[in-house]
């Protein structure tokens, strides 16, 4: 066990704590003994489980869910055994007004994505874009889902610019489980989210084999926006 002081430079060691007299030994006096425990962190985001530090247990707001709508996993979004609300973003955990976490280069119109959603106590489910530039926010767009999805359903959240000449160069998302209105404790809603993207819904699609030497041909050369094949 080390503890270490914020304003000075020493340190002072402590192990093998033991009183003498008959006394009980301390618990764990030789700090040999810990829980091993696993948390689940998506990259490139954050939750509130950043700053609480929580065990895997049902107090975790944000894990990974094995119920994918492709791939292997999906984002499982849940409010807490101990009434926290549910939340994730791409900006680093923390209070205050949306700002830059990701880069981008493009007007995109819409986000889309895949989700399932188990409303519990007339929770809602807030799906956010925000689009800056130069560290301005210059458009965004907002979707909100108010009853239980049972099945994967696709989603898109519009985005609006308030300035149509200037080309985002960064953006956040973020994703909420709370009340529209009133601040009710929270029920026990989650949300499973995959597959997001911008301007373009991802959709599985079954893979056909296709014989060897098969002849096909490539067009437009070059391509911009649509490649078109004729077999």
């Amino acid at each position: 066990m080390l503890f270490r002081s914020n304003s000075l430079t020493s340190a002072l060691t402590i192990d093998n704590v033991q009183l003498t007299g008959g006394v009980p030994q301390l618990p764990n006096s030789n700090m040999e003994n810990w829980f091993m425990e696993t948390i689940n962190q998506a990259v490139s985001w954050s939750s509130p489980d950043d700053i609480m530090h929580w065990p895997f247990t049902d107090s975790s707001v944000v894990t990974r869910s094995t119920d994918a709508f492709s791939g292997n996993y999906a984002l499982l979004l849940r409010n807490s055994g101990n009434g926290q609300y549910a939340s994730i973003s791409t900006r680093s955990y923390g209070n205050g007004p949306p700002v830059p976490s990701f880069p981008v280069s493009h007007l995109y119109q819409n986000l889309y994505g895949h989700l399932k959603f188990h409303q519990d106590n007339n929770d809602t489910l807030f799906m956010n874009v925000y689009m800056f530039n130069s560290g301005q926010y210059i458009g965004g767009g907002s979707s909100m889902v108010t009853s239980t999805v049972s099945n994967y359903q696709a989603f898109s959240v519009p985005i609006t610019y308030n300035f149509g000449n200037l080309i985002p160069d960064s953006s956040q998302i973020s994703f909420q489980i709370f009340k529209n209105s009133g601040q009710t404790p929270p029920g026990a809603s989650y949300a499973i989210i995959d597959d997001l993207s911008f301007d373009g819904l991802i959709q599985t699609i079954p893979v056909v084999a296709l014989a060897e030497n098969v002849e096909m041909n490539l067009f437009p050369n070059p391509v911009e926006n649509n490649l078109s094949v004729l077999l």
